[in-house]
């Protein structure tokens, strides 16, 4: 995952990414809650699917919010 855009004061909400698709999945980079621009620059699941969470306090404007983009990578085939 790769953010495009990530403008989410903790005020105003959080985004949670789990590397899984049950509420029990273990948490992204072992960061429950991102806010304040705290998303790295590049984050990489070890499954096929995430469970994102957001949580907001408010409406989300064109100011602030997120914007994700992801990457498939082929592990596991052999050449």
């Amino acid at each position: 995952i790769r953010p495009a855009r990530f403008n989410l004061s903790c005020a105003d909400g959080f985004l949670s990414i789990q590397n899984g698709g049950f509420s029990d999945s273990p948490f992204l980079n072992n960061t429950e809650k991102y806010c304040n621009l705290t998303l790295p620059a590049e984050m990489k699941s070890h499954s096929n699917v995430l469970r994102l969470t957001g949580v907001f306090n408010r409406p989300i404007d064109s100011r602030s919010g997120f914007s994700l983009n992801y990457v498939e990578d082929q592990l596991g085939k052999l050449p």
